[in-house]
């Protein structure tokens, strides 16, 4: 007998994997971290492109400041008048922009330290007078008297040179600046001179090309004191000071020791480098404040000097500057030795012959 009987089977369906939604998921991420750098990066350029843009504007208040001081400069008003000195209504948050906003504002004032403060921590609104410095620029032209150094004409290794009372006159200039030597005086004045022959104690292309990195002497004016640096035997602290962001101001860092650079005494005073003493801009005519022609104390004539001098200010006046032409500083004018004989044809003025000349000539007034 047989059984017709089916069998029934029964098909398991096939296992779902979930690679796809992983990959999905991943891709997801990485767009929206993508979306999200970028985003950043946008905002971040978008932010550099305002300060930059406030970078240029800072930049061209700046400017207006110093296209307002050339004005003024330049006007041929009184300088007596304008306040050069100290004067806040003039320099002081000068407005440029005006946005209303006071982050869009726009302001510059010019400033200055006091110089008598000795811990020069106070400012003033106002200009400081560049033509009380020496002028790097204008030594190699000046006019220098040569007479204390006539009989320096022989060199060290014997050879005479010409040239040397006035090389010597040059470097008695920068001899007064604190921490100069000859050596150094001698570099910067080969360095500022128009040609490749080294002074007694000097350096020119030979030894700078001879360094680690060679570069060649300027030998013509600077534009900048910072140029120095590149001079042998300048460092930052000749020419700087403790003055190293040079504001002109004795800030925390500036009066610490060692304790943060600069290297400072911590002394509570701001020792200033050749930069307070040194300028290459400086111009001033031969003028007064009132447009009329100075009087030279050094010229030649003295009976011109004399008469100058009696109508400018008073005979008293004149006779002591004569006289210290004629005689120096000696008490006794007697007692001095003349360097040619006593003239046979006197020119008396003020009780002093002038025809005898004069003796010496006045550096400083």
């Amino acid at each position: 007998m047989k059984s017709n009987s089916h069998i029934i089977r029964t098909e398991t369906p096939p296992t779902r994997r979930g690679s796809i939604l992983v990959i999905v998921l991943v891709v997801v991420a990485l767009l929206s971290l993508g979306a999200y750098t970028f985003s950043e990066m946008m905002m971040i350029e978008a932010q550099a492109t305002g300060m930059y843009g406030r970078q240029v504007q800072t930049r061209a208040m700046a400017d207006s400041g110093v296209e307002l001081v050339s004005a003024l400069l330049g006007d041929s008003l009184d300088p007596r008048d304008i306040g050069l000195y100290h004067d806040p209504d003039q320099f002081r948050a000068v407005t440029v922009i005006d946005g209303g906003n006071p982050a869009l504002s726009g302001r510059f004032s010019v400033v200055a330290p006091i110089e008598a403060d000795p811990n020069y921590r106070q400012i003033r609104f106002g200009l400081i007078d560049e033509s009380a410095r020496i002028n790097l620029n204008a030594i190699l032209s000046m006019e220098l008297d040569t007479t204390d150094f006539e009989l320096d004409t022989v060199t060290d290794d014997g050879t005479e040179d010409l040239d040397l009372p006035m090389e010597l006159a040059q470097r008695e200039v920068l001899m007064g600046l604190p921490g100069m030597t000859e050596e150094i005086a001698d570099c910067i004045l080969d360095w500022l001179d128009d040609d490749d022959d080294v002074r007694e104690l000097g350096a020119e292309l030979d030894y700078y090309d001879g360094l680690g990195v060679p570069y060649s002497p300027r030998n013509g004016p600077i534009a900048s004191l910072d140029e120095l640096l590149k001079v042998k035997g300048v460092d930052s602290w000749l020419l700087y000071g403790e003055d190293a962001n040079r504001n002109g101001l004795l800030d925390p860092n500036e009066d610490d020791g060692d304790a943060r650079p600069p290297d400072d005494d911590a002394d509570g005073i701001l020792t200033l480098g050749w930069n307070s003493l040194l300028t290459t801009t400086a111009r001033e005519i031969n003028l007064r404040a009132d447009g009329e022609e100075r009087l030279n104390v050094n010229q030649g004539l003295l009976t011109e000097l004399y008469d100058a001098l009696v109508e400018e200010f008073d005979e008293d006046t004149a006779k002591f500057v004569v006289a210290y032409r004629m005689y120096g500083s000696t008490d006794d004018p007697e007692t001095g030795d003349w360097p040619v004989p006593e003239p046979e044809d006197p020119v008396t003025k003020g009780e002093l012959n002038l025809a005898r000349g004069y003796r010496r000539e006045i550096r400083s007034v």
